[in-house]
């Protein structure tokens, strides 16, 4: 079973694969108690039913493998998060699209009532990864033997990507610091830099683009264009649900060509009238 969302195939697999059930004998192995041993042994192969796992392609020209990203349940409803992305695609934004889709789509088909996700300490990466999605460090776990790090067990809320994945930025677009201008009058060509809030909100419309194909938000000026919308600024008033999404849409796309739209657009409060809009719709 499969699904695609934006460039990727998806594919759900049941049970552990092999290379799985070798990686956690290995582990099992550095316990000297047999007693414990046979203890987690008998949790795994409990997990083991309650175990979804997924393996991802892009697909852009032909199918190349991503990585694959698993979800191992309990009786309570949590589930803890295993992820392998393969080397060329690392530190490029991969695993955070890829299990912002997967919990979306976790939450969206199983009772989830958390998850949980084990780093290491010293997976600066990881770490970084865990505190975007939300993540909460609950827990340091020293290993069987000394191996110069402890894990990190991170607790994430379920989300699922609905308009409050975005209204939720109201309350971050309070007081902060949108981003400046560098090398401005310098005889360099001048750019923005946007603040990290800013640069997960941008993440984060994509993500909502991807995974809402219902809404057409790609074809975001057609939207605005059958919409007789002619200034999104001064018309977010009237607009109806569709076009405040394809307005956020356009802030982000037409940065492209008119570097500055952004960041204007958030110093000006537009932005926050936007999402401001989107919840009044949806609480009324």
């Amino acid at each position: 079973m499969g699904f695609k969302v934006a460039e990727f195939e998806i594919e759900e697999l049941n049970g552990v694969d092999k290379k799985e059930q070798a990686r956690q004998e290995d582990v099992l192995n550095e316990f000297n108690d047999k007693h414990l041993q046979e203890n987690i042994r008998e949790i795994l192969e409990r997990g083991s039913k309650n175990y979804y796992r997924y393996v991802i392609n892009e697909v852009l020209t032909k199918p190349i493998y991503v990585g694959e990203i698993t979800f191992s349940g309990n009786s309570k409803g949590e589930f803890e998060i295993g992820i392998g992305i393969e080397k060329e695609f690392q530190h490029q934004g991969y695993g955070y699209r890829l299990l912002t889709i997967l919990i979306d789509h976790m939450c969206k088909v199983k009772p989830v009532k958390a998850f949980t996700y084990r780093v290491m300490s010293n997976n600066e990466a990881s770490k970084c990864l865990a505190e975007k999605l939300g993540g909460q460090l609950i827990k340091n776990v020293e290993p069987p033997k000394p191996i110069g790090f402890t894990f990190l067990i991170y607790k994430i809320q379920p989300f699922t990507v609905d308009y409050t994945f975005l209204t939720k930025y109201i309350s971050t677009f309070k007081n902060i610091d949108f981003g400046e201008w560098l090398n401005v009058g310098k005889g360099f060509f001048s750019d923005v830099i946007y603040g990290k809030p800013v640069v997960k909100f941008i993440d984060d419309i994509q993500l909502f683009v991807d995974i809402n194909k219902h809404l057409d938000l790609k074809n975001y000026l057609e939207i605005l264009r059958n919409n007789n919308v002619k200034d999104i600024f001064a018309e977010i008033g009237s607009m109806n649900e569709q076009c405040l999404y394809a307005s956020l849409v356009y802030c982000m796309r037409q940065e492209r060509f008119c570097e500055g739209l952004l960041l204007s657009a958030l110093k000006k409060g537009h932005i926050t009238k936007i999402l401001e809009r989107l919840e009044f719709i949806h609480k009324n």
